[in-house]
Order: structure tokens, then C-alpha cells, then sequence
């Protein structure tokens, strides 16, 4: 597959799910939740729960074989007093950032 095709079958995959997409050339960058949100509510309430801050950073290019595409995922969740996150929040940031990257390689297959 060519990157440009690659590129659209990732973009379509995150536009089809809402997720807040912005483009630049060949990279995308895909991001979810609120921060504000998520630091009122936390873990314990849906509102918070459901809003996970992360991002996703994607890289499309042309290699021999047809296309590779670099990802960095990352929290959007800002400053902390502490390096400590609030009742499980490492987790659910990791399975956020996870289910974005699964999306992206799920959208990158032939």
C-alpha cells in the first residue's frame, strides 16, 4: 500500500470513531479526552473516566516495501504537583494510548 493510501485508511479510522484529528503533510495526530475533565472527575466517575487526555502522534512514509508509520503516544494530562497519578490512572492511560495505537495498525493492514 502506498503511504498516501495508508494515511487515509488511518484518517478515516479515527474521523469514523470522532476522534480529534489534525493533519500536517504525512503525519497525523489523533487526540482524546480532557484534561480539564478528567482532572474534575478522576477515576471514580465516568465524566473523568471517560475522558482519558491522550495522543497519538503517526508518521506515514515511503519505504521499499510499500509504507511505515511511526507512533508516539503520549498523555495530554499536563502538570501534576506529584509524579504520582490518582487511583489507577497510570492503567487507563495506558489502555487509551493502546486502543489508539490498535486502531492505527488495524487501519494501516492490507
Amino acid at each position: 500500500m502506498s503511504p498516501e493510501d495508508v494515511r487515509s485508511r488511518i484518517l478515516k479510522a479515527f474521523s469514523d470513531r470522532r476522534y480529534k484529528v489534525t493533519t500536517s503533510g504525512s503525519k497525523l495526530e489523533i487526540m482524546t479526552g480532557s484534561k480539564t475533565l478528567y482532572k474534575l472527575w478522576g477515576e471514580l466517575i465516568p465524566w473523568g473516566k471517560n475522558n482519558v487526555p491522550v495522543g497519538l502522534m503517526l508518521a506515514v512514509s515511503p519505504t521499499a516495501q510499500g509504507a511505515e508509520v511511526e507512533a508516539f503516544a503520549y498523555d495530554r494530562f499536563g502538570w501534576r504537583i506529584t509524579d504520582k497519578t490518582f487511583f489507577g490512572a497510570d492503567k487507563n492511560f495506558e489502555v487509551e494510548m493502546d486502543h489508539l495505537i490498535q486502531i492505527a495498525r488495524s487501519a494501516s493492514r492490507a
